[in-house]
């Protein structure tokens, strides 16, 4: 095995997750060990959320795709898939919206939000099955709720 720069080891990635079929941590990682690559699963989980990697629906499972991959009209598409099989529940208080996802996608669908770009979000933070969405005042996550409850229910 050679040693490899992070930089070099998330351009494999990328060019892996362009080439295969990857629907999970432990396939990337054979597939990098393939390529002369070693990695911890942390150091993969880490590298893909750096480089902006959400899990993307098939008609038969998911794949790992980078952010980037996905053309600019496809976003909001994206979103909808993922809002009614991932998310479970929405509350709010203020200017803060709390979404419930199944665990492990809440980094998926608060880097979709993201990529968005919606005026009436400011930020998302994110954790296993939790997005906080920090919306532009009262009225905007008044705004945000309805939206994202219309496409939870599809």
């Amino acid at each position: 095995m050679k040693e490899i720069t992070k930089k070099q080891r998330q351009h494999i990635l990328r060019r892996l997750l362009n080439e295969l079929v990857i629907s999970d941590q432990i396939q990337l990682q054979s597939a990098l060990e393939a390529e002369g690559v070693l990695a911890t699963q942390a150091t993969v989980s880490r590298d893909l959320s750096e480089i902006g990697v959400v899990k993307v629906r098939l008609d038969k499972g998911y794949r790992y795709q980078a952010v980037e991959e996905v053309p600019l009209d496809e976003w909001l598409d994206r979103f909808k898939v993922m809002l009614t099989h991932f998310a479970l529940e929405l509350t709010g208080n203020g200017n803060l919206v709390l979404l419930k996802t199944t665990p492990g996608n809440a980094n998926g669908v608060a880097s979709t939000l993201d990529h968005l770009q919606w005026s009436d979000v400011l930020g998302t933070i994110a954790g296993d099955d939790t997005v906080l969405v920090i919306a532009n005042g009262n009225d905007a996550a008044d705004r945000l709720q309805i939206r994202l409850r219309e496409l939870m229910e599809g």
